[in-house]
């Protein structure tokens, strides 16, 4: 056993926790104060601080959430961002252009839907 413990105060961050155990190549670490061991934090403890952290889907910025709608549609056979043009403003999605029918429109409101951070989808298209 070693003498030499690393130990974390009550009020550590997440992110400090994370960074001891992950350098130190341990998986737990006892929560001291003033001498008097207040608990043990865990690597499974801390996903739900990790998941807490994480950036709400409305604080993303409006070209970030463009470059995922984008990133989504190169992916899609049927879906042409040569012909379809993507703006957000505020989390709410705009599609320009035009689209083979009415059922890619539908299914361009469903992919937008799906990515982080939009608020809502705006057709603004036409059929050819």
């Amino acid at each position: 056993m070693t003498t030499d413990i690393d130990t974390i105060p009550p009020d550590a961050p997440a992110s400090v926790i994370a960074t001891t155990l992950e350098r130190k190549g341990i998986h737990r670490v006892p929560v001291i104060e003033d001498g008097r061991l207040h608990g043990v934090v865990t690597r499974p403890d801390l996903l739900p601080a990790v998941i807490s952290q994480e950036i709400e889907p409305a604080d993303l910025p409006d070209t970030r959430i463009r470059s995922a709608i984008l990133a989504a549609m190169r992916r899609e056979d049927w879906a042409d961002p040569f012909y379809t043009h993507v703006e957000v403003h505020d989390g709410i999605d705009e599609f320009f252009g035009f689209t083979p029918g009415p059922a890619v429109q539908r299914a361009l409101r469903v992919l937008a839907e799906q990515v982080p951070g939009v608020k809502g989808v705006a057709t603004v298209q036409r059929s050819c």
